[in-house]
């Protein structure tokens, strides 16, 4: 399985939180803060399935976690963890 290190910036708003993938430039929102991860998880892995996972291997290698099994075929078998910012 490959395993995928991303950041998660999350930023205060009236009502909630906007929170980013700056690896990836995906935003989402949602009212708290635990709905904007789960939102921005979904759009992640969303971006991935559409994407391919080869094409974003190519574009941020640097986000592959070490021992993560790299060998193709990629299909579909891939982890995101979050590193999880508060921005003021």
């Amino acid at each position: 399985m490959t395993t995928l290190k991303l950041t998660a910036i999350f930023t205060p708003e009236e009502g909630g939180y906007v929170v980013h993938c700056p690896e990836l430039d995906v935003t989402t929102e949602g009212d708290t803060f635990d709905e904007a991860l789960i939102f921005l998880q979904d759009a992640v892995t969303s971006y991935i399935e559409i994407v391919g996972i080869e094409q974003v291997l190519r574009e941020v290698p640097h986000i592959v976690e070490a021992g993560s099994d790299l060998s193709p075929p990629f299909f579909g078998d891939f982890d995101v963890r979050m590193k999880v910012a508060v921005a003021a």
